[in-house]
């Protein structure tokens, strides 16, 4: 790779001066249309990327930064995403940032809403936010809007929103990935169960709405709609989910696979190996401490796995750059690869967070 191009070699090439180039890449105005043009054109061509950590140099403000996600316990997928978060802050430390943590129960829209309405009165300069409950994500973000507060998501995308970026898989992709595993997997006619775990307050988190149209249309395409089974169960009351996976099971008994579409498949994996269920082939989401668990046991058979970790990195990368430059520096949304991994492949896998 060659040598980055100078400021001062691209105010030669653009017939400008120096301070003209360093007004436009660091968004200060004060510059003609037809320079602006020149400038970026010639950016453009050069692939010219700002150095963030020189431009921190000179930024003096300390910039407060408000993270409101679930709470969680270590070695589950938030506790990623909050690690993740936690890299980027250390990557840019020269930055001077004020952090404050709101922490809210993910199956709880009550517990979200009560911690949005918090985040405001904390005077942010910007967010990072777990989008799980819409309806509140969407108010919150009516409100940073029309302060100018820059903010950026996690884990899921949320429309008529917008934020700096949007860090997450491409959920109907997952759904898909998980009906080719398990028309793979499966014998030809027998029946498939997808469980979503049930919320207080809203009957399941659009990333499983998301994955199930994913799993079903895949289906659907191949004419084999009728082999999924839907069902839901409870993340905090484990007799009740007990009842409602071995009332499923008992009225399919053909029933050879079952995708739990959420990180909670440790749960239902207990369940089918306390009660002696044998003989199907059972598919969760991400790398928690739990999954990885019954994979090894092989009472899960495969997992997808989303690079929280990444995520959460990714996102504060987003709003430090945002911040220091005023602008996104990549819009809109970025996918993470979605993994798909197996006992053979973890003990070699290492979800990076970059």
């Amino acid at each position: 790779m060659g040598k980055q191009a100078t400021i001062k070699e691209i105010a030669q090439m653009a017939g400008v001066s120096p301070g003209t180039v360093d007004r436009i890449i660091h968004n200060r105005g004060n510059v003609s249309e037809d320079k602006r043009r020149r400038i970026e054109e010639t950016i453009a061509r050069v692939g010219y990327r700002t150095n963030v950590h020189a431009s921190a140099i000179s930024f003096k403000k300390v910039c407060r930064i408000v993270l409101a996600i679930p709470e969680t316990n270590p070695g589950e997928y938030w506790d990623d995403i909050r690690e993740g978060i936690l890299d980027g802050l250390r990557e840019y430390s020269d930055i001077r940032t004020e952090c404050k943590w709101l922490f809210f129960d993910q199956f709880n829209r009550e517990s979200c809403r009560e911690q949005f309405e918090k985040v405001i009165g904390l005077e942010p300069d910007a967010v990072i936010l777990g989008p799980i409950f819409e309806a509140e994500t969407k108010e919150l973000c009516k409100k940073l809007d029309a302060g100018g507060i820059p903010y950026a998501f996690t884990d899921r995308t949320v429309p008529e929103t917008t934020p700096v970026v949007s860090v997450a898989a491409d959920q109907l992709a997952a759904g898909a990935l998980v009906g080719r595993i398990m028309m793979y997997a499966t014998p030809e006619g027998s029946s498939i169960g997808a469980l979503k775990a049930i919320r207080t307050g809203e009957d399941s988190s659009k990333n499983s709405d998301l994955r199930q149209k994913g799993l079903y249309d895949f289906f659907r395409a191949r004419g084999m709609e009728d082999r999924l089974v839907f069902s839901d169960f409870s993340i905090t009351d484990r007799q009740q989910s007990k009842r409602e996976i071995l009332n499923l099971i008992r009225e399919h008994p053909d029933m050879k696979g079952i995708a739990v579409l959420n990180s909670r498949g440790h749960i239902v994996a207990d369940i089918l190996s306390e009660e002696g269920v044998r003989g199907i082939h059972l598919v969760s989401f991400d790398l928690t401490e739990q999954n990885a668990s019954r994979l090894r046991g092989g009472s899960i058979e495969s997992l997808l796995c989303q690079h929280p970790r990444a995520q959460g990195y990714k996102a504060v990368s987003a709003i430090i750059h945002f911040l220091l430059f005023k602008k996104a520096d990549e819009g809109g949304s970025i996918y993470m690869p979605i993994d798909i991994l197996m006992v053979e492949n973890l003990p070699f896998y290492r979800a990076s967070a970059l």
